[in-house]
């Protein structure tokens, strides 16, 4: 197995105008003002031009459904992507990570050690907190199980999260896609946050596509976006809320 099978990514782009391109390898006026977070819509991208409030596409094909219990009425799901959302990982060696992750790979006749080096998105252990707090929350990767646990028993101690993985998605058009439909929960109490709009085509109404997080320790994103997922743990309908973020464009 190489690192690109442990991992899916968005390749960081090499310049501020290069856009994200996707391998293999898996808003806001800062706090104040709900309305006004539109204005920057560092968590909205030019493919969701093309989001308008829709129910899903009932033609395409669900897989087996996947239980979710909402343990506490009347909490929202939070369904959160991982790297590049929440973390990064490299795995050159590199200086200024925030911790290390072994994985060990095993095939029929040997055992693959890979390193992979975390940075944590600046204040993503408080927005962790909070998100406990507000929503009944789930990690959804596109990457492995075995490097997922690893890196969440870092960020969840406590293993309050739920995870899911790249088995847990539906591959299609070569993409890792995370179908909310494969919850069984109201789809109007479902956010999905991802860096990938690929991952978030089946229902890009509820979806909130965040800036790709690579090293940046300036990045400010997890604490700008706390007021609008304050408004949407409260409000009764998410996609209606997030279509009039969208409709400020």
């Amino acid at each position: 197995m190489s690192i690109t099978q442990i991992v899916t990514q968005v390749s960081q782009p090499q310049t501020i105008l290069a856009k994200p391109r996707r391998s293999l390898f898996s808003c806001c006026n800062k706090r104040n003002n709900f309305v006004q977070m539109a204005d920057e819509k560092p968590y909205l991208t030019e493919k969701q031009k093309l989001v308008d409030y829709t129910e899903p596409n009932t033609t395409t094909v669900v897989e087996q459904k996947i239980p979710v219990q909402i343990i506490q009425q009347p909490k929202k799901l939070l369904v959160l992507d991982l790297d590049e959302t929440l973390v990064h990982t490299s795995f050159q060696p590199v200086q200024n990570a925030d911790f290390s992750v072994d994985i060990l790979i095993e095939d029929a006749q040997t055992v693959q050690k890979f390193t992979g080096y975390v940075y944590k998105r600046p204040y993503v252990d408080e927005f962790l907190a909070k998100m406990k707090q507000q929503f009944e929350v789930i990690v959804f990767t596109a990457s492995i199980q075995q490097y997922c646990d690893l890196v969440m028993d870092i960020l969840d101690p406590d293993k309050v999260i739920k995870k899911l993985y790249r088995t847990d998605c539906t591959f299609q058009n070569g993409a890792y896609v995370k179908d909310l439909r494969r919850f069984e929960t109201d789809l109007s109490q479902v956010i999905l946050m991802d860096n990938s709009a690929l991952s978030c085509m089946m229902q890009p109404q509820n979806s909130i596509i965040c800036p790709a997080f690579y090293d940046d320790k300036s990045d400010t994103y997890l604490q700008d976006i706390e007021n609008l997922m304050e408004v949407l743990s409260q409000c009764t309908d998410i996609r209606k809320v997030l279509l009039g973020v969208r409709d400020t464009k």
